[in-house]
């Protein structure tokens, strides 16, 4: 792990009590998309910062208006696109991504909070997992990035999308379908 992402992944921790849940569920060698719910901008950084794997993140072109930001996104491989106009070019270099066994992260809302919004769900992660045939991961986090408060990074079961049209509800349904675990308390038993 290089150093600017260990120092992103203690401080994120430090600020936000990150849990990460199910982190095994990413395949550990070959292509796959992480697709994710979208709650906040931290949420990009959130998922390299805290993934066993190297990411290849998608970001809107907008973002790389910032100096700052666009220099941490093209550290990390981002790919950008245009949300309204996606281009082949994009389509080509995140299969290439795919295709040589790397892992590509997303948000399939294309927006924060788009589902809530009713925005109209992207089928970029759909369409890619049709045509390479990796896997989709999806990932949903739980909580709220205020200081020293709990964020989870929950991942779930991967799976192959067949149909293209039809995968785009079922990542969206995949998302929203995760969990948190449950927990049990234990109680001592007192000695009568």
């Amino acid at each position: 792990m290089d150093a600017i992402k260990k120092i992103a992944r203690n401080g994120m921790r430090l600020l936000f009590r990150v849990e990460v849940i199910n982190e095994h569920k990413v395949p550990k060698e070959g292509g796959a998309i992480l697709c994710s719910n979208h709650i906040s901008a931290f949420d990009g950084p959130l998922i390299v910062a805290f993934a066993n794997r190297k990411i290849n993140i998608v970001a809107k072109k907008e973002l790389l208006n910032n100096k700052l930001i666009s220099y941490f996104l093209n550290k990390y491989n981002a790919i950008q696109v245009d949300r309204e106009k996606p281009s082949i070019a994009s389509l080509r270099e995140m299969k290439k991504v795919l295709c040589n066994g790397e892992v590509l992260a997303l948000f399939p809302e294309g927006t924060r909070n788009g589902l809530a919004k009713e925005v109209e769900v992207k089928g970029g992660a759909s369409f890619l997992s049709t045509i390479t045939q990796k896997p989709i991961v999806p990932i949903k986090i739980v909580g709220k990035y205020r200081l020293f408060h709990k964020i989870k990074l929950i991942y779930g079961n991967p799976f192959v999308v067949k149909n293209k049209q039809e995968g785009i509800k079922e990542i969206t349904d995949a998302i929203e379908m995760i969990k948190e675990p449950c927990k049990v308390k234990v109680y001592k038993q007192k000695n009568c």
